[in-house]
């Protein structure tokens, strides 16, 4: 275990239907300026492999075929590659997914076992917040952006250009000024993010981040509708790259003769 034993009553039991939700890691101790999740769920403990791959047994027996595999910080799982071949090799199975994995958690030991299974979806969450140097140094996120692009570039040639890479960018941090802004815009188009979740920056009593200066609410306000719709316009360019291509889908609804579902990525 890393951190602790592994508390059977912190498990977000799975929806059953066709994706389930499996909770394989709690605790982060990476503590980002901003965030208060490490001081209240505290060290990382990761769930034991064997009970997690029961459970997921359990799951595709009762007929759901897809997984997403979640954690606090996932990638802080001490085996998280074994979980990936083992979890994604159950017979059954079709899909296996990641919530959410910060991106200096993807190194060459887990993308190959991504690139190993078959089930595994060719879609990867990877939290941005920031796309300038000097915001990311004070949010403490632990990389750079030509870090994380390095990151990118090893995932597209790993698993390949036709990948969905999504992302996080958080507006009106500290010390976010004009032309970190426009960098962070840049450097998402640049990145070339399928979906991009745009949120504005909260302070959190008991952070660090929280005794910072933040830019007037006027600006953030202004940001916040240029950072959406640059989102809307790359979500819209990715998706246009898949018009009149023939992919499979797990089917999620069927109302009045139209059917809805998700593709693998």
């Amino acid at each position: 275990m890393t951190g602790g034993s592994w508390d059977e009553l912190l498990l977000d039991r799975p929806r059953l239907h066709t994706r389930a939700f499996l909770k394989v890691q709690d605790g982060c101790s990476h503590f980002c300026s901003y965030c208060i999740v490490p001081y209240v769920r505290g060290r990382p403990v990761s769930r034991n492999v064997n009970d997690a791959v029961e459970e997921a047994e359990r799951i595709v027996r009762s007929g759901c075929p897809e997984i997403v595999l979640t954690g606090v910080h996932l990638g802080l799982h001490e085996d998280l590659p074994v979980l990936v071949r083992r979890i994604g090799s159950i017979e059954g199975l079709k899909r296996l997914r990641f919530g959410s994995i910060e991106p200096f958690a993807v190194d060459g030991e887990l993308l190959d076992a991504i690139a190993k299974t078959e089930t595994f979806c060719r879609h990867l969450h990877l939290p941005l917040q920031s796309g300038d140097d000097s915001v990311l140094a004070a949010m403490r996120r632990g990389y750079t952006t030509g870090g994380f692009r390095e990151i990118t570039d090893n995932i597209r040639d790993k698993l390949g250009n036709e990948i969905h890479l999504s992302t996080d960018l958080m507006v009106g941090f500290p010390g976010e000024d004009e032309e970190a802004f426009e960098k962070s815009i840049k450097f998402i188009k640049d990145i070339g993010f399928g979906k991009v979740h745009v949120f504005n920056y909260s302070p959190r009593e008991g952070t660090d981040a929280a005794l910072m200066q933040c830019p007037p609410e006027k600006d953030v306000r202004k940001r916040m509708e240029r950072a959406l719709s640059t989102a809307e316009t790359l979500h819209r360019d990715y998706c246009s790259r898949w018009i009149g291509k023939e992919v499979e889908i797990l089917v999620e609804e069927k109302t009045e003769g139209i059917v809805r579902g998700l593709t693998r990525n």
